[in-house]
């Protein structure tokens, strides 16, 4: 027996076990990198699909904040407009009363109505815009200075553009509180037709037994809205980089970054024609729209997403977006995070191996020197006996 070929025996031994443990774990580690790569696919999908939901959710509630912010606005200018027209008429009122009692006519005289009448024609309000009429309470127009043509007939049969006798609404509102509102719709100075929405505030003058009033006009006032909306909605910022914005069924943009400018044409890079998505979204009630950011200005094109609502007496379509690059930037680091626990495990991994070549090379070279060891006292035995020698 030739004990020098036990080491090679021994080696070659340590070096299939030494391959097959190696394969085990590289085995055990491919399973648990895919199995990792899976569920970090499913957390990445996850991830992204909540922070879109998200996205989506944050949209349609700062978009109905928008619809809100206009609410609140027109509320606003309508109670001030009321609020201005009683002003107006009540310190009216008061100075054509303090200037009949202080003129030294009477009351029942052409000249006092005359001083009174000259008086309220000459008044202006709203920029110049805003004028007083007079009426008695039997139904003659002794002031008109939008219709001055009916002045000093008796108007009770007259409509407004509903076909209301106004004049006699005025009458029994005056009769029955001395004063108030009332809400029709009339002729406008410098406008044809007669179907301009307006709000007007009168009050009894009794030393004629008249009534004074003025008003305003709803397209007045809607445009104070529209243009007071515009500048609150433009300036507005939600959730970093979040943004209202506003255009026309036209495509006309109202805000920025496109404002003044029609974008009805405009597509992003997938070919989406984006503002007629908003704008039919828009009129068949409101809803979500998916697109990338057309480049516009030098804008970089990325993933957005708005919701839309329609204001239909305007025209108009409002709606909020919120830009989803952050979501793949935020999966990208990620991304970058798995990609480096990838390579730390693998060092881990390849340190482990060498940790265990370098043992289980040592435990295998002793391993062969003891048994080289017990092999050479075993042959010694046998050649000893063969030789007839004692043991």
């Amino acid at each position: 027996m030739n004990s020098r070929k036990t080491p090679s025996i021994a080696a070659a031994y340590s070096k299939i076990f030494l391959v097959l443990v190696s394969l085990m774990i590289l085995l055990f580690y491919t399973s648990y990198s895919i199995v990792d790569y899976l569920q970090f696919e499913s957390r990445i999908n996850s991830l992204r699909h909540n922070e879109i939901s998200r996205a989506e959710h944050i949209v349609q509630q700062e978009a109905q904040r928008a619809l809100s912010i206009i609410e609140t606005v027109r509320n606003d200018k309508r109670l001030e407009q009321r609020r201005q027209a009683k002003e107006w008429t009540e310190s009216t009122v008061k100075m054509c009363t303090a200037l009949v009692e202080n003129s030294g006519f009477p009351a029942s005289s052409g000249l006092a109505r005359k001083l009174v009448v000259d008086t309220l024609r000459q008044a202006r309000h709203t920029n110049g815009k805003g004028y007083f009429f007079a009426t008695g309470l039997d139904g003659i127009e002794h002031l008109s200075s939008d219709k001055p043509e009916v002045e000093e007939l008796n108007i009770l049969d007259h409509r407004d553009a509903d076909g209301r006798f106004i004049i006699r609404e005025m009458i029994e509102l005056i009769h029955n509180n001395g004063e108030g509102f009332i809400e029709y719709r009339w002729s406008k100075p410098g406008q044809t037709g007669s179907a301009f929405n307006k709000t007007a505030f009168i009050k009894l003058f009794k030393p004629f037994n008249w009534f004074i009033g003025t008003g305003l006009y709803q397209d007045d006032l809607e445009v104070s809205v529209q243009t007071e909306v515009l500048n609150l909605l433009d300036s507005q910022k939600f959730a970093n980089d979040g943004y209202f914005f506003v255009a026309t069924y036209d495509g006309v943009s109202l805000t920025n970054p496109a404002k003044g400018r029609n974008m009805i044409d405009v597509r992003d890079a997938t070919g989406k024609p984006v503002v007629q998505e908003m704008i039919r979204l828009a009129k068949d009630g409101g809803g979500r729209l998916d697109y990338l950011m057309p480049q516009i200005d030098g804008i970089k094109s990325y993933p957005k997403v708005s919701y839309v609502y329609g204001i239909a007496d305007w025209n108009w379509y409002v709606g909020a977006g919120i830009n989803l690059d952050k979501v793949d930037d935020l999966i990208a680091k990620e991304r970058e995070e798995m990609k480096s626990s990838f390579i730390l495990k693998a060092y881990i991994l390849l340190g482990l191996l060498m940790i265990l070549s370098g043992a289980m090379a040592l435990m295998f070279h002793r391993l062969s020197r003891r048994i080289q060891t017990e092999l050479g006292r075993f042959e010694t035995f046998f050649t000893r006996a063969a030789e007839g020698s004692p043991p």
